[in-house]
């Protein structure tokens, strides 16, 4: 497809770079790079007899990198022996989409999820917004974002085990920034997510309640 047809919607597919430090196993077990498997997709498009093939081959890639990705987001996030996060779960109680102008985004679908523990019992709840139509000739980003996030019993690691489990959940592809203002708690959680690897600064500038993050993936 030429430069100047590009859409603006990317395409999701795994991609050998999004994860520098992921485990070699990712690609061992993939059996197919970026570059082949997009290859191979674009022949296979319009031709019957292959597209099936191609399909299975991209489910079958993204499967392996979404294992291999959450596993090593819990090494780096949940590496503590004597204190482990507690075990969470997210429950979708209910999604809108809207449109909005800000950012190259102009469709934003907002998630509401409970944050339920072991015993699932409501700890908490956090919002979760996902860009669905991004102008990337206007730098519009295509990684998700937290709007809001409340966990009623601090000090007990629901809030790093919440944010862990929304990463968990971001599709291939999918990654996590921060928008707008930003709490104490989330520039700590940030902070600690930069510190292990998972995320980086977007700017060079001293750190104020309007820092950027977002993942490397």
């Amino acid at each position: 497809m030429p430069a100047n047809t590009q859409p603006d919607v990317m395409l999701s597919l795994p991609e050998t770079q999004i994860l520098p430090l992921q485990p070699k196993v990712l690609l061992d077990d993939a059996r197919v790079g970026v570059g082949g498997l997009r290859n191979f997709l674009r022949k296979a498009v319009g031709t019957k007899g292959y597209r099936a093939e191609a399909q299975g081959a991209i489910a079958e890639s993204e499967e392996v990198y979404l294992e291999g990705r959450n596993r090593w987001l819990e090494d780096c996030l949940d590496d503590d022996p004597e204190r482990s996060l507690p075990k969470i779960e997210l429950a979708n109680t209910w999604d809108s989409s809207g449109f909005v102008e800000r950012d190259g985004i102009s469709t934003l679908l907002t998630s509401h999820f409970d944050v339920h523990d072991n015993k699932n019992e409501k700890v908490g709840w956090c919002v979760l917004k996902h860009p669905l139509y991004v102008r990337s000739k206007e730098g519009g980003s295509t990684k998700s974002f937290i709007g809001d996030i409340k966990i009623a019993d601090r000090g007990k690691g629901y809030g790093p085990a919440t944010y862990l489990a929304i990463l968990k959940a971001l599709p291939v592809g999918g990654g996590l920034r921060t928008e707008g203002k930003i709490s104490p708690d989330a520039e700590r959680m940030w902070d600690r997510l930069v510190s292990k690897g998972v995320a980086r600064r977007m700017d060079n500038a001293p750190k104020t309640e309007y820092s950027r993050y977002e993942t490397i993936f």
